[in-house]
């Protein structure tokens, strides 16, 4: 049911040994809907790829030369033909259904975004902005279209409150300044309607302590941010994030004269528990999610410079 696992368990069969010249593979396939995408995850691609700019299904045929040195394949025609049905058979908004109810499964809960962004083996932006045909867009949307909204979240569609949520699942962040910055206005299980700019720079220094974040800080202008001042994590506030979720939102503004970050009211007035753990995941998410983009982009320029020098 989930790729990766197939292919951690393929790999220890195909790890190399003392008079060791196969491995025999029996699969019992119990998600049976899917195996025709094995061939595919044989040439190390995902098969959400298959899903890309073109939306074209792969053909089998053309995956030898995408397979590893020495490596062939051979397939049973009439196992070919099974396949190529199955294809036509399995769109991508079905498989993403698939992937959810099995995610739900597994973690014995519904899955948040950040459960998705984790566990599932489908890009995650899948499932907030999905490229299929006739379908709206956000995390609220997807849960609709599998049936599994509660009641009170199916009250938010169409209004102020799904606005918001999509407003945060979308926000632009070329850092991840943002969030610590709307994580300045959660205080407990609330969401406080403004906070002086100090209590954001605050926010953003603790948020920064965390040793996995020195990733985001490593461009020449933050160097030394373990030992800036509070002040001047406060200018940084006010000249990027605070600004910008300002200028980009009609949910943030601030209050220059008094130095005040606020958040609409009305959604202040209207928030419920249910409300904030929407907030809690989709800031925990986005952070996670462009956090797995900087170390890639930055193991990515590491392989270059070893590279270049062999």
């Amino acid at each position: 049911q989930s790729y990766t696992v197939f292919l951690q368990q393929l790999g220890r069969g195909l790890r190399k040994a003392p008079n060791k010249d196969k491995v025999t593979v029996l699969d019992f396939i119990g998600n049976y809907r899917q195996a025709h995408l094995l061939p595919l995850l044989l040439t190390g691609r995902r098969p959400d790829e298959t899903h890309g700019v073109m939306y074209q299904p792969y053909k089998i045929e053309d995956l030898a030369d995408q397979l590893a040195e020495d490596c062939r394949m051979h397939w049973d025609l009439a196992l070919l033909d099974v396949f190529a049905e199955m294809q036509k058979r399995d769109p991508l908004r079905e498989r993403l259904r698939t992937e959810y109810w099995r995610l739900k499964e597994r973690l014995g809960r519904r899955p948040l975004r950040l459960d998705v962004f984790e566990g599932s083996d489908f890009d995650s932006r899948e499932f907030m902005e999905p490229r299929h045909v006739g379908s709206q867009k956000g995390y609220l949307r997807f849960l609709e279209d599998v049936g599994d909204l509660l009641p009170e979240e199916a009250s938010w569609l169409n209004g102020e409150l799904e606005d918001f949520l999509r407003d945060l699942e979308k926000t632009h962040m070329q850092k991840l300044y943002k969030v610590p910055t709307i994580h300045a206005l959660l205080q407990g299980e609330q969401l406080a309607e403004q906070v002086p700019l100090e209590q954001v720079a605050q926010s953003m220094q603790r948020f920064y302590e965390d040793p996995r974040l020195h990733v985001d800080m490593a461009d020449k202008k933050s160097q030394g941010y373990q030992e800036w001042s509070i002040s001047r994590w406060e200018t940084l506030a006010k000249n990027n994030p605070v600004k910008f979720l300002s200028q980009s939102s009609d949910f943030f503004w601030f209050d220059e004269i008094n130095k005040i970050f606020h958040i609409r009211e009305s959604v202040v007035r209207t928030q419920t528990p249910l409300l904030v753990a929407h907030v809690r995941d989709i800031l925990g998410y986005r952070a996670r999610q462009k956090l797995a983009r900087l170390y890639k982009a930055r193991d990515k320029v590491h392989r270059g410079m070893r590279k270049d020098d062999a």
